[in-house]
């Protein structure tokens, strides 16, 4: 097996064996299919080792592989190997000797003695797209037996680690990430992988493995906060099952998996926990493991999903509303809203969501009116449904169970917010079991005569078909937003209205220009982002030199249609529109050969406005929470 932690910025899928990079391996006696000795990296110069307590670096001082020679301490060594050897032996301590987790299995041989090897490499260059942080491979050192337990394993294997020879910032877009915490974050993330093989490297739940690497450098570094980048992929589609590696445009949602192993860790025994479900993973498979280690914990996994699936959207730093919380759930993104329901007084409406929620998943549902209102749910026999009302005043939380087969009353009005949370906690073993089950639901106000009635249920839906995205420089459905130029540069006292002003940017970030566009500057397409006609307001903000680091907010008289009618008439997708902060916005992300570009647009108040920047998802999130904070 080979795993590897990815750029959550320019992450692609999962790696394939490493056979096409190395070459084949040499033809011994195969153990469970696979090689018995591992075939290693090839650096691009002569090799030089240095060796720590537990660990040989392998790295060269030539070549594309080579590390800076940069010694200003005169022992000989370069300063970056000895950074990665202090990172890696204090994995070591953390992870071993504190944490309790299983040393690595020793190999061979095949680096030159039998410690972990780890190999200083440019990964760009193996893969071609410059998005690998590192990889652990395990291909070739299958055992089946720890040798250094008791019992009898199946399933293990020895590994070597491969890290960057530099983590140069303009490679992996790093912002304001230091290289050497990259570095560091990295090597605990691989680290954690060699540990994993020590006791089940071909578990079902491939997606395990890559979540407790992501919790394990959080676990060392949380004050670097590199995990959080991985959020934004869970976030966005919490009805996704964990065990899915996600929609095309999810290119990391098993890393961002790590969230419900920080839940289950903060709120069920701590660090602890997560090393038990290893060792119950040595002899049980995926689904069973973690059923042992929550009886261990006296839960259920329906108790985990739900209690997990509410916290989530809470964002409350514990001990405010436990155990719905976390010790930094304020830090962490809030999970996509599926849809927002008004009822108004007299009235009643049905709800019918686009795809239904898969197993282990949860959709959430905004619910307004002035006055009681009576609800009725009805669901999918092939899924296993828990529903919460949750009431939010303040920072404090109320949540109210609801068993969905019989109808409920509740009252919007008595919060300041009421969601619904509805959770599938059908258990999978894999993630082809990972399927979508619908339900629907019926409100009605309380002066309504009628009693609601949920619509019948359409057909549990097949697998989610993506969004398509821009790939490899291909227009696949959805195409970006145009970049205006030709604009009047003017002063604020020029302009024909008020600008709106973002209340959230990137660090440094700042306003540079302030344009006016007319009909005359604006080609067919571009005209089609600003439909309520001109004039056209941009805000453009960047910081420094580089073009790429750049924000442009247009703002444009408000169209007579809908957001959604729009949506409609440019032939996009339904499905991006996403509530931010309870506001519709059609929100996409889509890369081609130059780099990435997210856009967001939404109405507000009289204006219709666009925002677009090289960010990834989880920012442009924030840019647009912090304009409408800002424009209330």
């Amino acid at each position: 097996m080979t795993i590897s932690r990815f750029s959550p910025f320019l992450a692609s899928l999962l790696l394939t064996l490493l056979l096409t990079a190395f070459g084949p391996p040499p033809p011994t006696n195969p153990v469970h299919g696979r090689p018995k000795t591992q075939a290693r990296p090839a650096l691009s110069g002569p090799v030089q080792t240095y060796a720590t307590g537990h660990f040989l670096i392998h790295y060269t001082l030539k070549g594309e592989d080579a590390v800076a020679r940069t010694d200003d301490d005169g022992n000989g060594l370069p300063d970056f190997v000895e950074a990665v050897a202090e990172a890696l032996e204090f994995s070591w301590q953390r992870q071993v000797e504190a944490m309790g987790w299983r040393p690595p299995l020793l190999d061979e041989g095949e680096g030159g003695d039998s410690k972990l090897d780890v190999y200083l490499e440019d990964q760009s260059h193996l893969f071609g797209n410059g998005d690998l942080f590192g990889y652990t491979d395990t291909f070739g050192g299958f055992t089946g037996d720890n040798p250094a337990t008791p019992k009898e394993e199946t399933d293990t294997a020895y590994a070597y680690l491969s890290l960057d020879n530099d983590y140069d910032p303009d490679q992996f877009d790093l912002y304001e990430l230091d290289p050497l915490d990259a570095m560091r974050t990295t090597a605990a993330h691989e680290f954690n992988h060699a540990l994993q093989s020590a006791y089940d490297d071909e578990d079902p739940y491939a997606w395990i493995y890559e979540a407790t690497a992501v919790w394990a450098e959080d676990e060392l570094y949380p004050e670097l906060d590199g995990a959080r980048s991985y959020l934004a992929d869970y976030m966005d589609a919490p009805d996704l099952c964990p065990l899915s590696v996600g929609r095309d445009d999810q290119d990391v949602r098993w890393y961002g998996g790590w969230i419900l192993l920080r839940y289950l860790a903060e709120q069920h025994g701590g660090p602890e926990t997560i090393r038990r479900l290893w060792e119950n993973m040595a002899e049980l498979d995926g689904l069973t493991a973690l059923e042992a280690t929550l009886r261990e914990q006296q839960l259920t996994l329906a108790e985990l999903l739900v209690n997990f699936a509410v916290a989530n959207l809470l964002k409350s730093d514990c001990p405010a509303n436990a155990p719905y919380c976390y010790a930094h759930g304020s830090d962490y993104l809030r999970p996509y809203v599926e849809g927002s329901l008004r009822v108004e007084a007299g009235a009643a409406k049905t709800f019918v969501p686009k795809d239904g929620v898969q197993h282990f998943g949860a959709d959430y549902i905004r619910l307004k009116s002035d006055g009681p209102i009576r609800l009725a749910f009805r669901g999918s026999p092939a899924g296993k449904w828990q529903l919460r009302l949750v009431g939010l005043t303040g920072a404090t939380a109320k949540v109210i169970p609801w068993t969905h087969s019989s109808p409920t009353t509740a009252d919007p009005s008595a919060f300041e917010k009421l969601y619904l949370v509805v959770v599938n906690t059908a258990p999978a073993e894999a993630e082809e079991d990972c399927g979508y089950h619908n339900y629907t639901l019926a409100l009605a106000a309380a002066g309504n005569n009628d009693p609601p009635e949920a619509p019948p249920l359409p057909r549990d839906p097949g697998p989610y078909v993506p969004p398509a995205y821009m790939v490899g420089g291909q227009e696949e459905g959805v195409a970006p937003a145009p970049i205006l130029s030709g604009g009047q540069p003017i002063t604020l006292e020029e302009a024909p209205f008020p600008p709106f002003y973002p209340g959230y940017l990137p660090f440094d970030y700042s306003l540079s220009d302030l344009l006016s566009y007319t009909s005359a500057n604006l080609d067919e397409w571009a005209q089609d982002y600003a439909p309520g006609g001109e004039p056209v307001l941009g805000l453009i903000y960047d910081r420094g030199e580089n073009p790429d680091d750049y924000l442009a907010l247009l703002q444009s008289p408000a169209p007579p249609q809908t957001l959604a009618e729009w949506v409609e008439a440019m032939g996009y997708l339904e499905t991006d529109i996403r509530l931010v902060n309870d506001h519709e916005v059609h929100l996409v992300e889509y890369h081609d050969e130059s780099g990435r570009l997210s856009v967001a647009t939404f109405i507000h108040h009289d204006r219709f406005i666009v925002v677009e920047a090289p960010f990834d998802l989880i920012e442009m999130q924030q840019v647009v929470a912090g304009f409408l904070a800002n424009n209330p």
